[in-house]
């Protein structure tokens, strides 16, 4: 029998949080028997495919510490009087510091969570799946999780390891962003245009100052809507994340679809959008988060029509697919205007949902982050984790943005012209996001992840600019 039930209530506690679901105790307490809980927990403790992806060595050794009573016997309680009573005590204090919370503290420092416990939200441990759409039209797949009724650090140890590596490898994205967009010269900001479900704005994140006054444009070409509105929450996870990594640029949002089926339906409004993005924004970025099977020649003539309009000064980006080499790339990312990305996970490693290169004689093809990035707590209060080539399609196109503000912010530098004009194009921003990425296990997949500037000096940075696209 376990000697010091407080502490074992502690263990099963760890280990019922460590493999994600709780002990199903017989509900007949008179055919149970009193160790029956603490036997399940060193089970569970010596079973390690019940913890799946949580591998976290410290927190098994807290956990494994409090079913041991071994660790906290003191000889002085076998006296008995008062005095011995204290020393056990202070004894079991001491060993609970040093064996359970000690380590648990080590498990907050070493993975950032320590830092981020204020900011945590609980989240829904279902898992949404894949969700193919009608008429060939995709959009990315969404996990949301959601623990009710524990606390945020209980939320937080059931983070997978990819989302973990995901939120780090985001905050530092954020960092680099805004360290590329520091005013330097010209403070005009990188406008961006996001095509998508709309975006509510009925959230903390988009109340505040900093990102309320960069949402410049709203048209509604669903319902003529004046209001922003997002009954999908497609585009506005999109937003999001569009807003903290280009962190100066000015945000427009055109609602082409209420939902993934609607846009199947929705070729014409997509034109109309992007009509509307080149010529009444002035967009020098139009993000296109989904695709169709079917090319549609409203869409190509738009397309034309805007690089016409702005003599080939302005990026489109659109996702590639979420199906691999069962369909072929979407449109119109397969559009010779437009860079087409694919998703990979936080350590540059392109996912199975990616398609192959349109031929063999396309060159290089792009992929970023796409697996488990997280959000901001937006209108339902809750993180939400979302994968595919949709939300590696909006990481790269505000990725894009951070360095064109950096070229846009000293005219005095020497090439000013010659770079900032090349970089509005696709040929010359392609040619940085190949100098600045890595490249994979695939031949011509390349890791858009440009890491190289984060230590570089702004001189530095821009030889790297010049090399890259004067060269």
């Amino acid at each position: 029998m376990h000697r010091y039930p407080r502490v074992l209530a502690l263990g099963i506690l760890l280990v019922e949080i460590g493999i994600g679901s709780p002990r199903n105790r017989i509900q007949d307490s008179s055919s149970s028997r009193p160790d029956d809980d603490w036997l399940w927990a060193l089970n569970r403790c010596s079973n390690r495919q019940e913890w799946g992806t949580f591998d976290i060595p410290e927190y098994l050794k807290a956990a494994k510490s409090c079913l041991d009573p071994q660790h906290f016997f003191s000889a002085s309680e076998c006296d008995g009087d008062a005095p011995g009573l204290m020393d056990g005590l202070r004894h079991r204090k001491s060993v609970l510091y040093q064996r359970v919370v000690a380590p648990l503290e080590k498990v907050l420092v070493s993975t950032g969570w320590m830092e981020e416990l204020t900011e945590t939200e609980p989240v829904n441990a279902s898992i949404e799946k894949n969700r193919p759409t009608i008429n060939g039209v995709h959009f990315s797949q969404s996990r949301a999780t959601k623990i009710q009724g524990h606390s945020q650090l209980t939320a937080e140890f059931c983070f997978t390891k990819d989302q973990r590596d995901a939120k780090k490898w985001f905050k530092e994205m954020k960092e680099l962003g805004t360290s590329l967009s520091q005013p330097r010269g010209s403070r005009a900001g990188i406008r961006i245009a996001i095509l998508d479900t709309g975006c509510n704005i009925d959230s903390a994140f988009f109340g505040v100052p900093p990102i309320q006054c960069r949402l410049k444009g709203w048209k509604d070409f669903v319902s003529g809507a004046t209001h922003w509105q997002d009954h999908h929450g497609h585009g506005t996870y999109l937003a999001s994340l569009i807003l903290q990594i280009a962190s100066m640029a000015d945000i427009y949002v055109a609602r082409v679809a209420s939902s993934s089926d609607d846009l199947a339906k929705a070729s014409d409004k997509v034109a109309e959008a992007i009509s509307w993005a080149s010529k009444e924004c002035n967009a020098d970025i139009i993000s296109m988060s989904f695709g169709f099977a079917d090319d549609h020649p409203c869409i190509t003539k738009a397309i034309h029509e805007a690089l016409s309009h702005r003599n080939g000064s302005i990026l489109f980006f659109a996702a590639a697919s979420n199906y691999g080499a069962n369909e072929k790339e979407l449109f119109p990312a397969r559009h010779e205007s437009v860079i087409s990305i694919r998703a990979t996970n936080s350590k540059g490693q392109f996912l199975d949902l990616n398609n192959p290169p349109r031929s063999q004689h396309d060159g290089v093809v792009f992929g970023t982050l796409g697996l488990d990035v997280p959000s901001e707590p937006l209108v339902s209060g809750e993180i939400q984790y979302k994968t595919g080539t949709s939300v590696a399609t909006a990481i790269a196109a505000s990725i894009a943005g951070a360095l064109l503000q950096f070229a846009l912010g000293d005219s005095q530098r020497e090439e000013f012209e010659q770079v900032q004009t090349s970089l509005r194009t696709r040929k010359g921003m392609q040619a940085l996001f190949e100098h600045l990425a890595v490249a994979s296990h695939y031949e011509r997949y390349l890791y858009l992840a440009p890491w190289t500037l984060c230590k570089q000096t702004d001189s530095a940075r821009w030889s790297t600019f010049v090399a890259a696209v004067l060269r």
